[in-house]
């Protein structure tokens, strides 16, 4: 194994340090918190428009306005809000609408409890994580909240065969907290940036188009939530990419609810490692994800040898084979992330380019040079 003192010699070590900040860094696709703070200032400003088709909403606001950022980081509240900005789009928001009794609900709790987390209140046994999530315990019933989140587990899981939600055990709790541990040690800048897209975490076995789930992002049915399967919870280094891997997903979709990164053509286009056709979104929220996955692997061969006496070595865990492992690739040819990241960097610089929009461009470069930069120092 190479020493400290060697890996920092030949400059590996702060090259990658260096790339860790850059990722963390970018105004528009890198920088969390600014990004963040652009999705509360669209609910704000939402919130105000629909005042004035909402009377009721008005004396809400104030009772609101200091419990903003964690409000707005609610899967309940958020799914709420973006079904509204459809509904005045469409001309159809009017009394009685579901944002005014969510927000009315809100107001209330914030007042009873001091908290702001609509949601979690409809969970069985509310578990908050010390780094930060909370997670899953939920049981349906007939309040209109446990409805809407129960429509949105339909609409993540549209095709699924099997859908098991599972009341997060001891164990599993533990891995999650190593997993971000874990994650923060290795990228300490891009990796907490994209952890502190995740609100809450729903441990899930769900039977998919694709077969039976790894992981998933709630996007815009169940915001700001990411889903696992518990046997993804084994390996914290592989844990740690996924959790990297849909906190990314919804860093993106928080970056798109504020502008476009492609042109609304609906066409499909061919991936050689899926049976299904995939539409220009899909395309660049996974390059976004394969592109950091490069960094991650390089960051965990180089620093990962001084965190085996904490997590032990990658390899002394049961891994199944996936693309984004950082311990056991599939052999085919897609098999690896790096495979999958210059096809679809190809293909988004080619014939997809049309589909972008500036911005879209934008991110596709900004995601091609943090490639380029990584495989000078992990060729």
């Amino acid at each position: 194994m190479q020493s400290t003192t060697a890996i920092r010699a030949d400059g590996v070590e702060d090259r990658l340090a260096q790339l860790d900040r850059d990722l963390a860094a970018h105004e528009d696709f890198g920088n969390s918190a600014r990004i963040a703070a652009k999705v509360r200032e669209r609910y704000a400003f939402g919130l105000e428009l629909f005042a004035e088709r909402l009377p009721s909403l008005m004396p809400l606001l104030p009772r609101i306005e200091p419990h903003a950022a964690a409000l707005f980081r609610d899967p309940l509240i958020q799914l709420t809000l973006e079904a509204a900005f459809r509904r005045f789009e469409a001309d159809t928001l009017c009394p009685p609408d579901p944002l005014e009794r969510a927000l009315a609900a809100a107001a209330t709790l914030i007042e009873r409890e001091g908290r702001a987390d609509l949601a979690l209140s409809q969970m069985r046994d509310r578990i908050v994580l010390a780094a930060g999530p909370w997670v899953w315990a939920f049981t349906p019933s007939d309040d209109p909240f446990a409805r809407a989140l129960e429509r949105g587990f339909a609409e993540t899981f549209p095709a699924s065969r099997r859908l098991q939600l599972f009341d997060p055990e001891s164990w599993m709790l533990e891995r999650l907290e190593r997993s971000f541990e874990l994650l923060r040690d290795v990228l300490p800048r891009c990796g907490s940036a994209a952890l502190s897209h995740i609100a809450s975490i729903c441990l899930v076995v769900a039977d998919t188009e694709g077969g039976m789930l790894l992981s998933a992002a709630g996007g815009d049915p169940i915001p700001s939530t990411i889903f696992c399967a518990p046997d993804q919870l084994a390996n914290p280094w592989d844990a740690a990419g996924m959790l990297l891997h849909e906190g990314l997903h919804l860093k993106l979709f928080d970056v798109v609810r504020g502008g476009s990164l492609v042109t609304p053509d609906p066409v499909l286009v061919e991936i050689p490692w899926r049976s299904i056709r995939w539409d220009i979104p899909r395309v660049i929220f996974s390059f976004h994800v394969y592109a950091h996955m490069l960094v991650f692997k390089a960051a965990v061969d180089r620093r990962g040898p001084a965190l085996w006496s904490r997590f032990g070595a990658p390899d002394s865990y049961p891994t199944d084979a996936h693309a984004t492992s950082v311990v056991r690739n599939a052999t085919s040819r897609y098999g690896r992330a790096i495979d999958r990241a210059r096809f679809l960097r190809d293909g988004l610089a080619g014939d997809w380019a049309r589909y972008l929009t500036p911005d879209g461009h934008r991110l596709v470069q900004w995601l091609s040079d943090a490639m380029d930069r990584v495989e000078e120092v992990a060729p």
